[in-house]
């Protein structure tokens, strides 16, 4: 799965705050639509960069980058 966009998220709505910043993602799969997500807290991703699932919490999913 490869990285086709990412931002970073400053100003979150109120229940996501206390995750500020964090980064959101569309990953291309390669069989598959676009997954929507974000980064593993601490981890910083750039487009193009190959990335995995590292867990998926309350729905979301998780990305790191693929070693």
């Amino acid at each position: 799965m490869t990285v086709y966009s990412e931002t970073l998220v400053w100003s979150p709505p109120a229940e996501l705050a206390a995750l500020a910043p964090y980064q959101l993602l569309l990953v291309d799969q390669p069989d598959g639509p676009r997954l929507l997500g974000r980064a593993v807290p601490g981890e910083r991703l750039e487009i193009g960069d190959n990335v995995a699932i590292d867990s998926v919490v309350d729905g979301v999913h998780l990305f790191r980058k693929n070693s």
